[in-house]
């Protein structure tokens, strides 16, 4: 449950491109989870899973790294850290899709 701190605890040049992210998570699911259900590409399903994996982890970052903050800690700066630790999730999750591209495509 996020503490109330009296203001937003993220930054807010972040918020809304996070937002955005997961928003893209849930049309990648719903068009690549389609289309690799009509096409029958298991690499598309792949591909379509770790994408949409890799678009949730800065919102899951952020939204975690502002909820465990400690006394003293700033929630802004908790909640960055965790941004930029999803975005390296992210490139990951890329990396793992172009493998998979790679291997099965």
């Amino acid at each position: 449950m996020m503490r109330n701190y009296g203001a937003s605890p993220f930054h807010e040049k972040l918020f809304w491109p996070t937002l955005g992210m997961a928003g893209a998570s849930v049309v990648v699911l719903l068009v690549g989870g389609g289309l690799s259900e009509l096409l029958g590409d298991k690499a598309l399903f792949w591909v379509t899973l770790l994408l949409c994996a890799g678009l949730c982890a800065p919102c899951a970052g952020m939204v975690i790294g502002a909820d465990t903050c400690r006394a003293g800690d700033d929630p802004a700066e908790r909640s960055t850290h965790g941004f930029i630790i999803g975005c390296s999730i992210l490139g990951g999750c890329i990396a793992a899709a172009v493998e998979v591209i790679v291997k099965l495509g």
